[in-house]
């Protein structure tokens, strides 16, 4: 691997971090802001995702969407297809939380919907990309990780 595709992969890793700072300052200060924690988690797992291609030396797409990275993760990593159900109900916010004209449309069902998704997805990240015991960290990256 060289240089370049190192720092690239830092750089992704790093945002993937602080997206999911980001979800859990939120989750813990203002638990009912669902669609920003849900936001946050979604977008820290699309980065971690992308790391991981960026490691595997594929052509990283510009795309929000979680399933369609997942195909490509799986294709060179099977075990990938553990958090497809997580990272499906996350894709969404990528995008929802966006616009006010859907966020209108929230209910109260929808936000503890939201909120399950926004812990999964502070769970996902942390299953996705790292930290303790993180499987594309410790699985799909192994000790190529630790060089980076």
């Amino acid at each position: 691997m060289d240089d370049e595709a190192r720092r690239v992969i830092g750089r992704w890793i790093a945002k993937a971090e602080h997206d999911l700072t980001t979800a859990r300052v939120v989750l813990e200060h203002e638990p009912e802001v669902t669609d920003t924690v849900c936001f946050y988690a979604q977008q820290c797992v699309e980065k971690a995702l992308k790391a991981y291609l960026t490691l595997a030396n594929v052509h990283v797409e510009k795309t929000h969407h979680l399933p369609y990275l997942l195909d490509q993760c799986s294709a060179i990593f099977p075990p990938f297809e553990e958090i497809r159900p997580h990272a499906r109900a996350l894709t969404d916010y990528a995008v929802e939380a966006r616009y006010v004209e859907r966020l209108a449309r929230d209910s109260q069902r929808r936000g503890q919907e939201r909120r399950r998704a926004g812990r999964r997805g502070v769970g996902l990240r942390q299953t996705a990309a790292g930290g303790t015991g993180g499987f594309v960290t410790d699985r799909a990256f192994g000790t190529r990780f630790k060089e980076i």
